[in-house]
């Protein structure tokens, strides 16, 4: 991680309690891709520095109170879904009660890395619905791990996130569990990633070596600050 820094010491906003229903708190068998470093080479440099960044976010950012983070990039290719995944996987095996929900409605990776044994609806299917049913929520994808899916791919992303009901999910998930990490689109195509960080209050920008431009990462940072989110720092992705 290069120059951890947390611009902002406020915390994340008061939320409601949280909806439950038995319906829509779904444990199903998981299988779990073989990039995920965090638990197949936790020894390797690669596991080391997931290693590192999660004592970062355990001494500087859950120690003062902060239990949400946006994770985003740029540009398509950078690895936030790679980050995401096996940062949440790192937090939850340090006993750090997890939720890694797929922000990414157009094309969302999650489902590709904690595969289930059947289709679950998602984030996009709760945005959508009409009456006040809770998000579906995969329970102990993982010991620690919760996980919400994107649901099918959808093309109106930006109208469905712009409703007040991801912000009230934000609160409930800020309540409900000590961290919450969202996988985000593509800064540079689409103002998704924007929202979704600007309700979190944080963020964690992502770089891939030989793939991103210094300048497009300095612009997503001014863009995020200037919404109001806080940039704790940025990750050069040399692993995936």
């Amino acid at each position: 991680m290069d120059n951890p820094e947390a611009i902002d010491s406020g915390k994340v906003a008061e939320a409601a309690a949280p909806a439950t229903d038995s319906d829509t708190d779904i444990a199903l068998p998981l299988r779990v891709a073989t990039n995920m470093q965090a638990i197949v080479a936790p020894n390797s440099a690669a596991g080391e520095s997931l290693s590192a960044l999660r004592n970062f976010l355990l001494s500087q950012h859950l120690h003062n109170g902060r239990r949400a983070i946006a994770v985003c990039a740029p540009n398509a290719g950078s690895g936030c879904t790679f980050l995401a995944t096996n940062l949440a996987l790192a937090m939850a095996q340090a006993g750090v009660n997890t939720l890694l929900i797929d922000g990414n409605l157009r094309d969302p990776g999650v489902q590709n890395v904690f595969t289930t044994t059947q289709p679950v609806a998602g984030l996009g299917d709760f945005l959508t619905a009409e009456d006040d049913q809770p998000p579906f929520l995969v329970s102990h994808a993982r010991p620690n791990l919760s996980v919400i899916y994107a649901g099918q791919v959808r093309g109106d992303s930006s109208d469905l996130l712009a409703r007040q009901k991801l912000k009230l999910l934000v609160n409930e998930s800020v309540r409900s569990f000590d961290l919450t990490i969202v996988d985000c689109p593509p800064a540079a195509l689409y103002g998704d990633a924007r929202r979704i960080a600007s309700l979190l209050r944080y963020a964690l920008v992502v770089a891939r070596r030989d793939h991103s431009y210094a300048a497009d990462i300095k612009t997503l940072i001014k863009e995020l600050q200037a919404d109001g989110t806080n940039v704790v720092g940025t990750f050069l992705n040399i692993l995936d």
